[in-house]
């Protein structure tokens, strides 16, 4: 699908990453969203673009996490989440996916750019763990833990594990300091 004309280079972006995360099924927890509710409607978007997008599936043991993650959200937030989510067109859950994220508030780059998600990751990249093991720590899969690296890398200048993992101690270490 292309970008629309009128789109900012942020927006676009955004848009790329929401229909990755929609086509290839990681739905909600890979776009890092910020409210249960959008969760359950992007999982349902989700659902609704593998079944559209010649029936892809999704690896057994990304597919058990998120049925578990329905079945939570659906026990806290009702069925109507994920069932207006599964209505959306590919190109609705989008367009929905970019408007639902709002204004960033943060900057491009350094420590301040990182979302929650990514903050946490990093700290359990400084801690050593695996990306499996960090997938099952956060209820994400592997594919989420890397594409979260991969957007930490770019907003801190690092390009490795053990960079992200320095540069993550000497933080805390600075942080420890200052309280």
């Amino acid at each position: 699908m292309p970008p629309l004309q009128a789109a900012e280079p942020a927006d676009r972006s955004r848009e790329r990453l929401a229909s990755r995360h929609l086509q290839t099924g990681s739905g909600a927890p890979a776009a890092g969203v910020g409210s249960r509710e959008e969760a359950a409607r992007l999982l349902g978007a989700s659902d609704r673009a593998m079944e559209d997008l010649d029936g892809r599936t999704r690896w057994r043991e990304d597919q058990a996490q998120l049925d578990e993650l329905l079945e939570r959200l659906e026990a806290e937030l009702g069925p109507e989440p994920y069932a207006e989510g599964r209505e959306l067109s590919l190109e609705n859950a989008i367009g929905w996916a970019r408007r639902a994220r709002g204004e960033r508030k943060r900057p491009e780059r350094g420590w301040e750019s990182l979302t929650p998600t990514e903050l946490r990751v990093a700290e359990l990249v400084a801690e050593g763990l695996t990306n499996p093991q960090i997938g099952e720590r956060m209820f994400i899969s592997r594919g989420t833990v890397k594409v979260h690296l991969s957007h930490i890398f770019a907003k801190l200048g690092t390009s490795t594990r053990a960079e992200l993992a320095a540069e993550a101690t000497r933080r805390a270490s600075r942080e420890a300091d200052l309280s």
